[in-house]
């Protein structure tokens, strides 16, 4: 779904012009925020004023090549993590109520990371408090946010056009629990598979509960592909590639099948 979602994003060069001037409108927020916030002199701790730099545009820049590192680490991050952590996050995101107390513990700690570094980067770029940074992201926030509402007003409301497709796409493919709640689904779906298909892979259990396991991946398969849409290539292509890995555990279960009885 997220496949589908991201062509159509491509497709829309409006939102991709908006999505272009909202990096170069966070650079110049910071610019000219971080050259009237940054102080151009500091009372040291002999009692001297000291000069600096203060903010530039140059400071602005790595500012946000900063900030676009972090992004591109978190979503690298949830591509390679496993499904189970990935359902973990949604879950924590739909319904927290019902994640342990572990894992939300474990979440919390990372969402608390997260903020940390990303408040600590102003500080470390521009040489501020903690106070001062605050408030130069409060601004930029603000300032972000009343130019892209202005923006999406002059481009045609790009904005809520792909707002409105990602509502759309997410009640044609998982009703009306909105794109997380789809997105929790999709992954329960990949979780339980890949339960099932380490359980028909252990050669330590029993013949009969591996087989077993192989049957609940043809009863997943099945369910999946009933829920298949026309023009869905992402997920015929994800349907396919579930099937491959059925067909792989269902042709050792049955080589193991056929050496016990050849013994």
């Amino acid at each position: 779904m997220t496949t589908n979602l991201w062509k159509g994003l491509r497709g829309d060069y409006y939102a991709l012009i908006w999505l272009g001037l909202m990096q170069v409108g966070f650079i110049m927020a910071a610019w000219f925020l971080s050259r009237a916030i940054v102080p151009r002199r500091e009372l040291n701790s002999f009692g001297q004023y000291e000069r600096r730099s203060g903010g530039g545009f140059g400071r602005a820049f790595l500012l946000y090549f900063l900030y676009a590192a972090l992004v591109a680490v978190v979503v690298m991050g949830m591509r390679l993590a496993s499904p189970d952590f990935k359902l973990s996050v949604l879950t924590a995101l739909t319904a927290p109520a019902t994640l342990g107390a572990k894992r939300l513990a474990i979440l919390l700690g990372i969402a608390v990371g997260a903020i940390v570094v990303g408040v600590a980067l102003p500080m470390a770029v521009f040489r501020i408090r903690l106070w001062r940074s605050l408030f130069l992201l409060l601004l930029i926030a603000v300032l972000l946010a009343g130019v892209g509402w202005g923006l999406d007003v002059a481009l045609g409301k790009p904005v809520e056009r792909r707002a409105e497709a990602v509502r759309k796409r997410a009640a044609e493919y998982g009703g009306k629990g909105g794109l997380l709640t789809t997105l929790k689904e999709k992954t329960q779906q990949e979780v339980t598979f890949e339960a099932s298909e380490q359980v028909a892979a252990d050669q330590a259990r029993p013949l009969a509960e591996r087989k077993e396991a192989v049957r609940k991946l043809y009863t997943q398969l099945e369910t999946i592909r009933a829920q298949l849409r026309d023009g869905d290539v992402a997920g015929r292509q994800e349907y396919d590639r579930k099937k491959e890995r059925y067909d792989e555990a269902l042709k050792k279960i049955r080589a193991e099948i056929t050496a016990g009885e050849g013994n």
